[in-house]
């Protein structure tokens, strides 16, 4: 990135304050979600920034999840990891203590 460039996007970039923030939580990650950068500002200083979870940095898209069922069929196969259900365990622990 060129210094240029660095210039524009903190040009664009949103600054609102601490008590901003507190009091209008919601309009402000309405922006962060559209995919727009906000610096929070404490006295003018920037003390921290709220960034979109998904974009260029790699973030987890919504809903998107590990598929264990595949990953277990890798491990074990097709006929799961060896031995019994849980549920036949606590039924068979159950007639035990009758």
């Amino acid at each position: 990135m060129t210094a240029a460039q660095a210039c524009v996007i903190m040009s664009n970039m949103k600054q609102v304050s601490v008590r901003e923030v507190q009091h209008h939580l919601a309009a402000v990650l309405a922006r962060v979600q559209e995919g727009e950068e906000v610096e929070i500002t404490r006295r003018d200083v920037v003390v921290a920034r709220i960034v979109p979870a998904v974009g260029v940095r790699g973030g987890i898209e919504r809903g998107s999840r590990p598929n264990y069922g595949t990953r277990l069929r890798m491990m074990y196969g097709t006929d799961g990891p060896a031995g019994s259900a849980a549920a036949d365990e606590i039924s068979r622990g159950r007639s035990r203590d009758e």
